[in-house]
């Protein structure tokens, strides 16, 4: 579910340049979504963890490394549902905080870029944080572009995630049959398609 599922896509990019000992430690090993990040905090405004961006350093991988990068939409029900059983565990069922994050009614698309992306974060952390924001999109056939009204970072040592918010003031519907999630970190541009039939969940899309 939090790796290769309808709602997450996992992309094996092939990186060249000097290596460095983030990415080519998780090279292979695909994402790790380890410790989740915030189910839910609502809307915009929340840039100061993108600090992070300023750990980063070195290069991209060694010539002939490749590396997984998993996105995945964190706000559907089914991926809250994952990451409750693995933050609560036995109490998932029992647990008012598993409840609560779960039935929080989210007022964003979350989606959660997830892999060894510590290389590729480098720089000052707004001009950072402007530089990928304006590299993001959801798209899908016939209709503009949603951009993100904010991101944030949060580097660990093997996997990082990049979350990123999409306003769900146009709903994407069945109707939309796919949408497209495109970003560039770095030197790698990395594009998901998502089909829309395949996330509905109890009768419901799930976004």
């Amino acid at each position: 579910m939090l790796t290769n599922s309808p709602w997450a896509r996992p992309s094996s990019v092939a990186l060249s340049g000097p290596a460095t000992d983030a990415v080519t430690a998780a090279g292979n090993s695909g994402a790790d979504p380890g410790t989740p990040p915030p189910l839910s905090e609502g809307g915009g405004g929340r840039g100061g963890r993108s600090g992070g961006g300023r750990a980063g350093g070195g290069a991209p991988a060694a010539e002939g490394v490749s590396t997984t990068f998993v996105a995945r939409w964190q706000s559907a029900l089914p991926v809250k549902q994952a990451f409750v059983r693995l933050k609560y565990g036995a109490q998932a069922a029992t647990s008012p905080e598993a409840r609560q994050a779960l039935e929080h009614e989210e007022t964003n698309y979350l989606i959660v870029l997830s892999g060894p992306l510590r290389s590729f974060l480098r720089g000052d952390p707004e001009t950072l944080k402007k530089t990928i924001m304006d590299m993001t999109s959801l798209s899908v056939k016939g209709k503009e572009a949603v951009k993100p009204t904010d991101l944030q970072i949060a580097l660990n040592q093997r996997s990082s995630d990049i979350v990123f918010f999409f306003p769900r003031s146009a709903p994407f519907t069945l109707d939309d049959k796919e949408v497209e999630f495109s970003t560039k970190t770095g030197d790698v541009t990395l594009k998901y398609k998502f089909r829309l039939k395949d996330m509905v969940y109890n009768g419901k899309l799930e976004l």
